[in-house]
């Protein structure tokens, strides 16, 4: 896929995510991986920018080790949740990861978020979604390569 094109689909999921209310402000973020499998870069959206105002010109590249080979703006937190992800899944080509307003006010407050309505996922995790204390984002990332 053209970088133009990758570039336009990025943003309308950025957009989408404000609009159907995933994400509040500047929380979440996309990426997607650039080139092949082999290659360890990923064009993402910025830090503290608004999902529904970004533009195409606004997206970075970032490699596996948190630089930011082009682009202007500063990398988000959890690009290292990302990298492990387009590293243990070569098959995988794009990232979306949200903090939803509700989740994370359930999260703050210690409780854990209640699935029961979703029969799939109450065979795989019970009637709750568990609430974890928050930690650093590496450590997440890590646990997450292995889960993968």
């Amino acid at each position: 896929m053209s970088s133009f094109k990758l570039r336009k689909q990025i943003i309308a999921y950025a957009h989408r995510l404000d609009a159907k209310g995933f994400v509040a402000n500047h929380d979440g973020n996309v990426s997607a991986r650039v080139g092949d499998s082999g290659d360890d870069r990923f064009l993402a959206t910025p830090t503290a920018r608004a999902k529904f105002d970004l533009k195409e010109d606004d997206l970075i590249v970032v490699d596996a080790t948190g630089k930011t080979r082009s682009g202007d703006a500063k990398i988000f937190g959890e690009w290292s949740l990302h990298a492990e992800i387009y590293k243990a899944r070569p098959d995988v080509e794009a990232v979306v990861h949200a903090h939803s307003p509700h989740a994370s006010a359930l999260g703050l407050g210690g409780q854990s978020l209640p699935i029961d309505f979703w029969p799939e996922a109450v065979v795989s995790l019970g009637l709750a979604a568990p609430c974890v204390a928050q930690g650093d984002i590496g450590g997440a990332a890590r646990r997450a390569s292995a889960a993968l």
